[in-house]
């Protein structure tokens, strides 16, 4: 007999240990929910568009009104400044007669407060982020005939706009 008892104190112990598992097991299945941190990085970045990348004008011998040439758009999420150079030093030159040209002033949107001449490089004053939607800068010309004859033909220049971020 007596081992028949011992025999039952191993079933009891089994019985005993597989209820201790299965609520052990149970607790570990009965989390509904947690959270998880998520991150990361976004650099600043600066994007600049033009609606045309080559301006037609008409040029007379009264032509000293502002002509809306294209429009700048910029989206920024840092600071950031805009230069503008003139290949031409603020002059369209007559494509046959190099002699010949046309003097000319320009404004940009917001960030000009009066025309401004490109006979040297022009820098923008230290601008903040601009909002999602961008910022739009008209650009436009204004030709200084001031009443002189001008002779006929193709006149050009070429304008280097260049944004950088800091």
């Amino acid at each position: 007999m007596q081992t028949y008892y011992f025999r039952d104190n191993r079933m009891k112990f089994r019985y005993i240990a597989l209820i201790i598992v299965l609520f052990l097991g149970t607790s570990v299945f009965a989390i509904t929910g947690g959270s998880v941190t998520v991150s990361g990085t976004v650099p600043e970045a600066v994007y600049l568009s033009l609606s045309s990348n080559q301006i037609n004008l008409k040029a007379t011998q009264d032509s000293d009104s502002f002509v809306a040439v294209t429009t700048l758009s910029v989206w920024s999420s840092g600071h950031w400044i805009i230069g503008v150079e003139s290949k031409n030093g603020g002059y369209l030159l007559n494509s046959e007669d190099f002699h010949s040209r046309i003097h000319y002033l320009f404004t940009l949107g917001t960030l000009t407060q009066s025309p401004v001449d490109l006979g040297s490089f022009w820098t923008s004053e230290a601008q903040s982020p601009t909002s999602s939607a961008g910022l739009a800068l008209p650009l436009a010309i204004l030709l200084q005939t001031e009443g002189r004859l001008i002779a006929e033909g193709t006149y050009e220049d070429m304008l280097t706009i260049n944004i950088k971020q800091f």
